[in-house]
């Protein structure tokens, strides 16, 4: 799963990349997967607009569908009013196929 965070202000996109980060590893609790970022995309910048992404892995193995994964992203990320308040563009990509 790709996390894709975008806005105008750099220092909010890493403080609530964090967050997202945090959050994702304290809802790990069967270490089902593991969590990179959150870093800058590979063009970070497009237009004023500052682009940073998180990439979450999971075994196949452990859950092909990864039912689990995208409960947490769902409930957790999608579901929650105050995320929805920030002051930027969250997109989820739950089978990215390039990380641009």
């Amino acid at each position: 799963i790709l996390i894709r965070l975008e806005g105008e202000d750099q220092g909010e996109i890493v403080k609530y990349g964090e967050s997202i980060v945090q959050f994702l590893w304290r809802a790990n609790k069967h270490k089902a997967y593991s969590v990179l970022g959150p870093a800058p995309s590979p063009i970070v910048k497009i237009r004023n607009i500052y682009r940073y992404q998180i990439l979450i892995k999971q075994d196949k193995e452990k859950d092909a569908s990864s039912a689990y994964l995208r409960k947490i992203v769902k409930e957790g990320l999608l579901k929650k009013p105050e995320v929805k308040k920030w002051p930027l563009k969250m997109t989820i990509d739950v089978d990215p196929i390039e990380i641009l």
